[in-house]
Order: structure tokens, then C-alpha cells, then sequence
């Protein structure tokens, strides 16, 4: 059984990698200047480890999860359930981006 701590870790895992893609998605489509870019994908990324770090945790990048888990600090079952749910935070963000803030289908978003 999973516990609460544990339970609290995936939801920053999910929370965290959802605003820091929805917002470093934002800042790429609608900011014309790169400096722009580049500060609001930055900003992006620390809200989302500042939320993801609030419930405790803050891998965010599959990357990293990997790492973790080849130096074994952690899990198989972690490994696993981190990764299930940064993706899934990626791919509900990519959605929500496309459906609501750029108002359009996936298949018609050109960066």
C-alpha cells in the first residue's frame, strides 16, 4: 500500500512536469523575442521544481528519474511510477495547452 508521502511525491511529479510544460509552451508560442523565450521557459521551469519541490519531490525530467534510478536511489516501482506520471503530466499539459490556450488542434500548432 502506498502511503501518503508517497502519494503527495507523484502529485508534484505530475503538477510540477504539467506547469512547467503548459508555461515553457506558452512562452514559446505566443512571445515573439527570443530573450523573452528563453526567461519565461526558465521561469517555467523553476514554478514547476518550486510546486514539484512543495510535495516533496522534483525530478520533473525523465532524464533525471533515469539517473535516479541507475545510481539506485530509487526504486524499480518508483522509477516506474515517476516516469508514468511525468509523462502523463507532459502529454495533459501539450492538451490543455493546445485546446485551450492556443485554441486549436494538436496537429495545426507551429512553433
Amino acid at each position: 500500500m502506498i502511503n501518503k508521502k508517497e502519494i503527495l511525491k507523484f502529485i508534484g511529479e505530475f503538477g510540477g512536469t504539467f506547469i512547467f510544460i503548459f508555461l515553457a509552451l506558452h512562452s514559446i508560442y505566443h512571445f515573439q523575442n527570443n530573450i523573452l523565450k528563453a526567461f519565461f521557459v526558465g521561469l517555467s521551469l523553476t514554478t514547476g521544481l518550486i510546486f514539484a519541490n512543495f510535495f516533496v519531490t522534483g525530478h520533473l525530467n525523465p532524464i533525471k528519474t533515469i539517473l535516479f534510478y541507475h545510481s539506485k536511489q530509487i526504486t524499480l516501482q518508483e522509477f516506474i511510477t515517476y516516469l508514468t506520471y511525468q509523462i502523463l503530466g507532459g502529454l495533459c499539459a501539450l492538451y490543455a495547452f493546445a485546446k485551450y490556450d492556443a485554441g486549436k488542434k494538436l496537429s495545426e500548432i507551429h512553433f
